[in-house]
């Protein structure tokens, strides 16, 4: 009995280039088009809302006269550095993704040839230099931001040992951040995706740059609730919306955010393999996060803290955390109102530190009576007789005799 074939399927051999699928594998493996995808979108969204930080506050840095002072300008230098290491990681990241979108379609193209023409060194090689860009963006923002929220913490206490303690500590985390990125095995277990260069001295850093930011929140929480109540004379003012702006504006400015933010990227960095398995959505998650926009986030918040300061909105300073101390050295209204403005960036027009210290000195000398008026008018008199005549009027008419 014979068998009829003439149907049956004919199997022709494909030569598969093996180059090209073996790249595909690594590359696709390393992190699919959903991630890159979203990686793209975290960045783009946050990169745009520290762009708008940044005009923010060198506009009103520059309109205010600000620059003119020594601490304008360094806050001025401060948003261009966060901006310009920012800028360098965005340019890392699109640079990557553009890469791998031409890699990735040459080797389908060249999948089913014998030729594939595609070097992979130089594609390993592009890599080296996108982690470098990454991870050196990413340090220029941590030590700008710890600065940042340190020179808050010192603008409230106004002492010797919280001046000398932050920058030991910010300095210490730069030396463990550079040994640890020159330490860091430049030959990666997954070479086909953007990896932080973070070695264990990194670590260290980050846990330095953890605890700096954790002590300058504790420094100023203290400040806060021991000053309770100048807070909540300033938080009276004005209505709800108001209110919760001010609130928000003391928790950025008290570092509570950043340190929440800060303590997630610790624990995934303290072991991400561990993270894997069962937990793999919120190891994509974590990834999407450290990739995507952590950069940026860490420079959206010192970012933020110069605009709150640029516009005058600081509950420090408007709020009177930092005067208190001045005050109870000298012993006098004067003295609380000459600190405020020291205190913090003086602005050529106006200033909410020196509104606020105004306050405080109508205060004082309604408590002290006419001779403390008096002393104020004397030490602030205008050269101009027109203006001593009308600071005289005032007086008049406040203090009748």
């Amino acid at each position: 009995m014979s068998s009829d074939n003439s149907t049956s399927p004919h199997f022709h051999p494909i030569n598969v280039n093996t180059l090209a699928l073996g790249f595909l594998q690594a590359t696709l493996h390393a992190s699919t088009i959903g991630e890159t995808m979203a990686q793209i979108s975290l960045a783009s969204l946050s990169f745009g809302i520290l762009t708008i930080l940044v005009v923010t506050s060198i506009y009103f840095l520059i309109s205010r006269g600000a620059i003119s002072q020594t601490n304008g300008k360094v806050l001025l230098l401060s948003t261009l550095l966060l901006y310009m290491s920012t800028i360098t990681y965005m340019a890392g990241l699109i640079w990557w993704w553009s890469n791998r979108s031409y890699f990735v379609t040459k080797a389908f193209d060249g999948l089913f040839s014998p030729i594939f023409d595609i070097s992979v060194s130089a594609w390993l090689d592009a890599i080296n230099q996108q982690d470098w860009m990454l991870t050196i963006a990413l340090g220029v923002n941590f030590v700008i931001g710890d600065a940042i929220v340190w020179w808050r913490a010192c603008v409230i206490w106004q002492h010797k040992v919280v001046n000398c303690v932050g920058p030991l500590l910010i300095l210490a985390a730069i030396c463990c951040a550079i040994t640890g990125m020159v330490s860091a095995p430049e030959s990666i277990p997954n070479g086909y995706d953007l990896n932080m260069l973070i070695g264990a001295n990194s670590k260290v850093a980050l846990v330095l740059s953890f605890a700096t930011n954790v002590l300058a929140t504790c420094l100023i929480g203290y400040k806060t609730w021991e000053h309770r109540r100048l807070l909540k004379q300033h938080f009276a003012e004005g209505r709800t919306t108001s209110r919760v702006l001010k609130a928000l504006a003391l928790l950025t400015e008290s570092g509570c955010i950043y340190c929440t933010i800060l303590t997630v990227f610790l624990v995934y960095q303290a072991d991400p393999t561990s993270l894997a398995g069962p937990n793999y959505n919120f190891e994509t998650i974590s990834n999407d996060f450290e990739y995507g926009c952590l950069v940026p986030v860490v420079a959206i918040y010192p970012a933020t803290i110069i605009a709150i300061v640029a516009l005058k909105q600081s509950p420090i300073d408007a709020g009177g955390l930092s005067q208190p101390r001045q005050a109870r050295r000298h012993g006098s209204a004067l003295a609380t109102a000459e600190a405020g403005v020291a205190s913090t960036v003086v602005f050529h027009h106006s200033t909410g530190v020196r509104s606020s210290a105004a306050a405080v000195e109508t205060q004082g000398s309604s408590v002290a009576g006419t001779p403390a008026l008096r002393t104020c008018r004397c030490m602030h008199e205008p050269a101009s007789e027109t203006s001593t005549s009308h600071e005289e009027t005032k007086v008049g008419a406040g203090n009748p005799v």
